[in-house]
Parts: structure tokens; C-alpha cells; sequence
């Protein structure tokens, strides 16, 4: 995956932002950029109702993969740039909007890898590359809080 991200990125990336479960896929999409020469801020996500990674104490939420609530053993915090919290509802609604205006039907990690990485690029400008990962599909959770 990290070298897909280099390739399409023609090696420049910015940032590479996403949300931690294992803190595999995080680790394993920065290998690429940084294999091109390119040295992304990696910045890790998590839900604001577990934010264990940024206070130590993890809580109960509804994103299915992250958040796991112990240290993710992949993660490495050396690499990390920054860590951020994200409202879980702020997650859902972003689903909602991707499936309305973008016809992209996902699920609430990607949701919420999408506010964080529209955050970023609010704060750092037009001129920079960020890179996210989109998860999954939203099938699995029709039936739940965020299409229903």
C-alpha cells in the first residue's frame, strides 16, 4: 500500500494521516513515501471518546477497528508527528456526506480519516499533499446509528 501511495504521489507526500487500530496499515502506508525520499508528517487518529493514545485512558465508542483501547502494537510513536482525537459524531456525519455528495459509501474510520485529513489541510494550505486511507464500505452498518 505505502508504495501505491508513492506511486500515485510520484513520491511527494505531505502528511499521511489515519486513524489506529494495530497501527499497522499507518506504518506500513508511511514505508512507501519514505522509501520514494519523501518524509510525511504521520499523524495518528483515533476517536475522541477513547483517546488513549493521547491521555492514557482509552473509552467506550462505536468505531468498529480503532480505538482498540490498549497500545497498538505496531504503532510506532517515534515516526509519529502528531497525534489527534476526533468526535466520533464528527466520523459519522462525514460518512453521511461522502455517500450524499461523493458517492463514496464508507464506513466510520474512513469517516473519520476524512475530518482529520480536511482538518490538516485546512490548517497547512492548498500547496501541501495529504494522504488518507479509505477503510471500508458502509454495508456492514446500515444498520446501525450512521445511515439509519
Amino acid at each position: 500500500m505505502g508504495l501505491e501511495i508513492a506511486d500515485g504521489r510520484r513520491g511527494h507526500v505531505d502528511a499521511l494521516i489515519a486513524a489506529v487500530g494495530t497501527g499497522a496499515a499507518l506504518m506500513g502506508a508511511m514505508d512507501g513515501p519514505k522509501k520514494s525520499g519523501a518524509s510525511p508528517n504521520v499523524i495518528a487518529l483515533e476517536p475522541l471518546q477513547s483517546p488513549l493514545l493521547k491521555t492514557g485512558r482509552g473509552g467506550g465508542h462505536k468505531i468498529k477497528g480503532i480505538g482498540v483501547g490498549f497500545e497498538p502494537p505496531f504503532l510506532d510513536h517515534e515516526e509519529l508527528y502528531d497525534i489527534r482525537a476526533i468526535n466520533q459524531a464528527e466520523a459519522f456525519r462525514m460518512c453521511r456526506r461522502l455517500a450524499n455528495e461523493a458517492g463514496k459509501f464508507c464506513g466510520p474510520s474512513t469517516g473519520l480519516n476524512v475530518v482529520g485529513a480536511m482538518d490538516l489541510a485546512e490548517e497547512l494550505g492548498p500547496s501541501q499533499r495529504i494522504v488518507t486511507l479509505r477503510c471500508d464500505n458502509g454495508t456492514k452498518y446500515l444498520a446501525g446509528n450512521i445511515y439509519s
